[in-house]
């Protein structure tokens, strides 16, 4: 559900509460039977279990407001609480999650399987900000920023060093003038992009593991819609700083 409280003409204060729900599935790998195992197929039914259901409640509270005419902020702040977050994880082979496949074996030649699994439960914690200032007719400004913290609570067996795959912090900022020529209206827009850095696996320090690094990104795009015809003509560069 969701509360708003307009606090003036101009600010607009909300606050909401929803939940979200994803089934659970299977996630498997079947072992070789060998004399040591004893891994026959009733013996590997009785450990295959259902992944439990996700389930995340979400808590979000923020102002939408416009200051003098010209300026627009809009700051949010959210607290996301995950139980049984499914993703795919680093299993450990031979673990209370693999018990029949040891490591290093032929169906582990690296010590762990890439599975989806209850990944525990997660507390992610956020802020963001976006906002615009327009300076005069054909002159504004605008940006935003986002800014996450995730914890984990209750890694399940097996599992090592989980972490949720968003890229934190980011913002960008850009610039459009839009004046009125002979031709038509034209438009000059430039923006500019940060990305935090991002993990790309699941498990951080081991040898597959890989952290993206911080990058920005700074296009820019110009269009001009013709007054005496119904054609715009448009010329865009992205990537400028060749990052």
């Amino acid at each position: 559900g969701t509360i708003n409280f307009d606090v003036t003409d101009d600010i607009m204060a909300y606050a909401t509460v929803s939940k979200a729900y994803k089934a659970g599935s299977y996630s498997y790998t079947i072992a070789s039977w060998t004399a040591t195992n004893q891994a026959t197929g009733a013996a590997q039914s009785l450990g295959i279990k259902p992944i439990p259901n996700e389930k995340v409640i979400n808590y979000e509270a923020g102002l939408r407001m416009t200051l003098f005419d010209r300026l627009r902020i809009n700051p949010t702040v959210f607290i996301m609480d995950y139980t049984n977050r499914q993703a795919a994880v680093q299993v450990v082979c031979g673990s209370a999650a693999l018990p029949n496949i040891p490591p290093n074996s032929a169906q582990c030649p690296v010590g762990f399987l890439i599975q989806v699994q209850n990944q525990g439960d997660v507390k992610l914690k956020g802020f963001e900000l976006d906002g615009q200032l327009v300076i005069t007719p054909d002159l504004s400004i605008d940006g935003a920023f986002a800014m996450t913290d995730p914890t984990l609570k209750n890694p399940p067996a097996g599992t090592v060093n989980l972490f949720p795959d968003i890229p934190s912090p980011t913002w960008n900022i850009g610039a459009t003038f839009s004046p009125d020529t002979a031709l038509g209206r034209l438009t000059l827009n430039a923006s500019y992009a940060r990305v935090g850095p991002q993990e790309t696996h699941p498990s951080r320090g081991t040898d597959s593991a890989y952290t993206l690094p911080a990058y920005g990104v700074m296009n820019a795009r110009a269009r001009l819609q013709l007054d005496d015809f119904p054609a715009s003509i448009s010329v865009y560069a992205n990537n400028l700083l060749d990052n």
